[in-house]
């Protein structure tokens, strides 16, 4: 496992330090792929959050549809009882023309409020 901070080669995805990812997936990464690394990563941890840029749309965290991803990405957290911790209510992205919850923050049920 690579030490914290340093990027995965394999993967889109930076291991911050114990039980802590942030992720990053590119239009390129083969996202069921990189889903079962950090599955493979964080299984077992008792306590663990992970956080990213999943480009997953969701009407669970304030889109209009339900991408397959996005269902992918919520069953693949609930198998570690990780929960997510963004409502939907605040946008993480900004810009000009839009704004959206797609960055989305996940961590075991025994470290979310």
């Amino acid at each position: 496992m690579p030490g914290a901070g340093a990027p995965n080669k394999s993967a889109s995805f930076f291991h911050l330090g114990p039980n802590q990812w942030n992720l990053f997936f590119s239009a390129d990464a083969e996202f069921s792929a990189l889903l079962t690394k950090i599955i493979e990563e964080a299984w077992g941890k008792r306590s663990l959050i992970v956080a990213g840029d999943f480009k997953a749309r969701s009407t669970g965290w304030g889109f209009r549809e339900t991408r397959q991803c996005a269902t992918a990405l919520h069953d693949a957290f609930a198998t570690l009882e990780a929960v997510l911790l963004n409502t939907g209510d605040t946008p993480t992205f900004d810009g000009s023309l839009d704004y959206s919850v797609i960055d989305l923050t996940f961590a075991s049920d025994t470290l979310a409020p």
